[in-house]
């Protein structure tokens, strides 16, 4: 995690003095496109975690337990 920060800060600084972003488009673009891959992980585990477990099987409480 630190070498991915340390490789970002420097993308971000050359960038920003450059004048190409700013911090709020540059995180809010990085947010955005790390959304789905952060997520999936959580999404595969709690799909498997819920029916291993026997939760009630209607689709809309295994949605909120999304």
């Amino acid at each position: 995690m630190l070498t991915v920060f340390q490789t970002e800060k420097a993308i971000f600084m050359r960038e920003k003095q450059s004048s190409l972003y700013t911090t709020l488009p540059f995180y809010l673009s990085k947010l955005i496109g790390e959304f789905p891959i952060q997520m999936l992980p959580p999404f595969i585990y709690g799909a498997i975690a819920y029916w291993m477990v026997n939760l009630n099987p209607q689709a809309d409480r295994f949605f909120i337990f999304m």
